[in-house]
């Protein structure tokens, strides 16, 4: 029992031990008018080496076997080594076309194709489904970002924000935090976490945020005893006010993530808590968020966006361009 999105029925099959990384992939796949066959979700112990990919081994096969399934998307937090050479085995005994994307995971094998980011991934899966040739050492971006006239909203972004100098993630999805963190770190420096990718930049308290901090507030550590924070946005909202009014804060990104099980107004959640926060200081914070579902979920993707909008936050369709925004404009901070 789980969050999941409406999306387009299609030719791509998807195998996930990632749960946010599923729904991350599979919407924008849908949203950029592509569908999906069967989406099988593992849990992200499943790869590891406890386990051994048992069953993420198991879904490669069976989209293998799946009349309905043309291209096949693997999706996961970094796997066992020895689970990552078994998958790329099976996928190269198939005729099938493939997309593969570990977030924070290397795949050495040429031959296969690699998403560099879970966007990357989704639109190049994309592009397959629409019989179209893809490069595959090439990143992909959306179309959108092509009008959003990105360099000029860095530079307006950045000329409002007179103090603070670190980012700040507020995260639902624990993958999308994990992405974020990954981008972060290879273009900004070191990033602190209650689960960093480095063990020397973990959060001693993970209630107070230390120059660059990505907090994934589905962790158990938030959780005990309460909803996960894409139903119950207490915390959050909390945590978000709080960063808002911290000096040292300049750009805080949070997720939105649609569909059923989700909250029913996620956006305006989130909305009321930065203007909440931006009622309480003349301070100005760059605020970037990424909406995470189809055009199809129930919270009305469109009706989500505006909300967050109407109070200034800028909005992106994956977390990979959030993040990409949000290093541009504190990179023109130059701090």
């Amino acid at each position: 029992m789980a969050f999941s999105n409406v999306v387009k029925r299609g030719e791509i099959g998807i195998v996930a031990a990632s749960g946010t990384g599923a729904q991350e992939v599979s919407s924008i796949i849908s949203n950029l008018g592509c569908g999906i066959s069967q989406l099988i979700g593992t849990g992200g112990r499943d790869v590891k080496k406890d386990v051994g990919g048992l069953m993420f081994l198991e879904g490669i096969k069976r989209l293998i076997d799946d009349d309905e399934t043309e291209i096949i998307v693997l999706v996961s937090k970094p796997p066992y080594p020895e689970v990552v050479q078994k998958a790329v085995e099976l996928l190269k005994k198939t005729n099938k076309k493939h997309v593969v994307h570990f977030v924070n995971g290397i795949v050495e094998d040429p031959t296969i194709t690699v998403g560099y980011t879970l966007e990357d991934a989704a639109i190049k899966a994309a592009l397959l489904c629409q019989g179209k040739n893809i490069d595959k050492k090439e990143y992909t971006y959306f179309d959108f970002l092509e009008t959003f006239d990105f360099d000029n909203k860095v530079k307006e972004e950045a000329s409002k924000i007179k103090e603070g100098k670190y980012i700040r993630g507020l995260y639902s999805g624990g993958t999308l935090a994990d992405e974020t963190m990954v981008l972060l770190s290879k273009e900004i420096g070191p990033v602190y976490s209650p689960k960093p990718l480095n063990p020397d930049y973990l959060l001693e308290n993970i209630n107070e945020s230390k120059e660059h901090t990505v907090v994934d507030m589905g962790e158990d550590e938030f959780t005990v005893g309460r909803p996960h924070p894409m139903i119950d946005f207490t915390m959050r909202k909390s945590r978000l006010i709080k960063e808002y009014l911290d000096k040292d804060t300049a750009i805080i990104m949070v997720d939105v993530v649609l569909g059923w099980g989700s909250h029913m107004d996620p956006a305006g959640e989130i909305a009321e808590a930065v203007k909440t926060a931006r009622e309480t200081t003349d301070k100005y914070r760059c605020v970037v968020a990424n909406i995470c579902g189809t055009y199809e979920d129930p919270q009305k993707y469109y009706d989500q966006k505006k909300k967050l909008e109407d109070v200034g936050v800028i909005v992106f369709p994956s977390n990979a361009s959030a993040v990409k925004f949000a290093v541009n404009v504190w990179k023109e901070l130059g701090r």
